[in-house]
């Protein structure tokens, strides 16, 4: 059984990006298309206040039973603030996270290992946790780790004692 490091997050986490609505089916045809749009924006300089040393955030919530989920990816910034362009302003909650490590040699395999590390998470480490989904979870990824392995990623999986 793999064991998450517990944190806290004491505030918000401010980010500025693109987001969709995506389901099993279309998840791996949706967010490339969104990376894509997303770093197309970032390149032509109209996502502003990226906060230094850069992080990275994909952030999924309001899952439904029909399998979809809303999906927003961006920049940790310094000044929340939309912009003309399509671009969103969006938090990551404060509170209680899991987070699972993801280290991965290569974009081929990427996809198939956080979808496996998900299953794990979901099926066989929560229901003997202790702990409950708040209902948002987050990759994460920023400048010291990517210099590293462009493709070592942690998920964030937020959770609450059970009741």
């Amino acid at each position: 059984m793999i064991e998450p490091k517990i944190i806290q997050i004491e505030k918000e986490i401010d980010c500025l990006g693109l987001s969709i609505r995506t389901t099993d089916k279309t998840v791996y045809q949706d967010l490339p298309r969104l990376y894509e749009k997303y770093i197309k924006l970032k390149d032509e300089g109209r996502v502003k206040n990226i906060k230094e040393p850069w992080e990275y955030i994909s952030l999924s919530n309001n899952y439904s039973d029909s399998e979809s989920w809303d999906y927003y990816t961006g920049y940790v910034v310094t000044g929340n603030e939309a912009n003309q362009d399509e671009l969103i302003c969006f938090s990551v909650p404060a509170g209680t996270y899991a987070i699972f490590e993801i280290r991965c040699k290569s974009k081929f395999f990427f996809g198939f290992k956080m979808g496996r590390m998900k299953r794990y998470v979901f099926t066989k480490w929560l229901p003997q946790s202790g702990y409950e989904f708040t209902g948002c979870d987050y990759e994460y990824n920023n400048a010291e780790m990517h210099q590293k392995n462009t493709y070592d990623i942690d998920l964030y999986i937020g959770i609450k004692k059970q009741e």
